[in-house]
């Protein structure tokens, strides 16, 4: 992990959900592209997925996406699709890793986390 990722998590941000949860200054746009790999033990595909701690990406989703919008295939293949229906579909320009690893966020969210890191060491 990285030092913005344990500075967080000093202040009590552990992941993905809680890092849209407190720096989305709009929750219309909060949301995280993540990729799940196929394993042995699991019987769905890889994918990258589309979700929001907010709202459902895609509430006409099967049950086991849990309303998030979903894009099958190795990493290469599902996340520039899902990158490119979240940018279109929530006007999101910039992407940024996640502090936590593997996913992508807003730019902005991250920026925030970046900003209330450096607030928080001054204080």
């Amino acid at each position: 992990m990285s030092r913005l990722a344990d500075a967080l998590r000093a202040m009590g941000v552990f992941n993905d959900y809680n890092l849209l949860t407190l720096f989305a200054t709009d929750k219309s746009r909060a949301v995280a592209v993540s990729y799940t790999p196929w394993e042995t033990t699991r019987v769905l595909p890889a994918a990258s997925a589309v979700s929001s701690p907010f709202f459902q990406t895609d509430p006409g989703s099967s049950w086991f996406d849990r309303g998030r919008k979903t894009f099958v295939g190795n990493r290469a293949e599902s996340m520039p699709l899902a990158l490119a229906w979240a940018q279109e579909k929530y006007c999101i320009t910039e992407w940024a890793p996640s502090p936590f690893g593997g996913s992508k966020v807003p730019k902005y969210i991250r920026d925030a986390a970046e900003r209330a890191v450096k607030e928080a060491k001054r204080g």
